[in-house]
């Protein structure tokens, strides 16, 4: 009875060890700062998004978990509490409005809520991916505006 008992003594020990790397490494991993860096592609917006439409696998193997700076004009911003959504339309599809969505940092609401309908921005953001409509653009920043 007693060599089971340090069995589970020693397998417990050894989950709580795992559990503690697990935290430190992992879950309190600093995350990177996307207004600092800088971006591996500048293109413009309309460029970004007709590469999606016309190979999308490919565009996406180039793009996707890149920072890439995307200049073009700004059309609309949505706005919730606590994030700002900018969207560049560059189309009609059978669903609406196509384009580059782009997901703010909650550090530029106040910059974002300035824009104004038609202008032309430069914006850094982490690309994630095309979804049939929308070019995704993710912990965008306002570079130029």
């Amino acid at each position: 009875m007693k060599k089971w008992m340090k069995i589970l003594g020693i397998l417990a020990a050894l989950g709580v060890a795992g559990a503690i790397v697990g935290y430190v490494f992992v879950y309190n991993k600093s995350h990177p700062d996307y207004e600092k860096k800088t971006a591996k592609y500048v293109v413009s917006a309309e460029e970004l998004f007709f590469a999606f439409k016309k190979d999308e696998m490919a565009t996406s193997n180039q793009f996707n978990g890149q920072l890439i700076e995307i200049t073009g004009i700004m059309n609309e911003v949505e706005a919730t509490d606590e994030s700002r959504i900018v969207y560049m339309v560059l189309g009609e599809g059978m669903f609406g409005n196509e384009g580059v969505r782009i997901s703010m940092m909650a550090s530029q609401n106040e910059a974002c809520d300035a824009l104004s309908v038609g202008k032309q921005i430069t914006v850094k953001g982490l690309c994630v991916g095309y979804n049939e409509t929308d070019v995704i653009i993710q912990h965008g920043t306002l570079t130029k505006f």
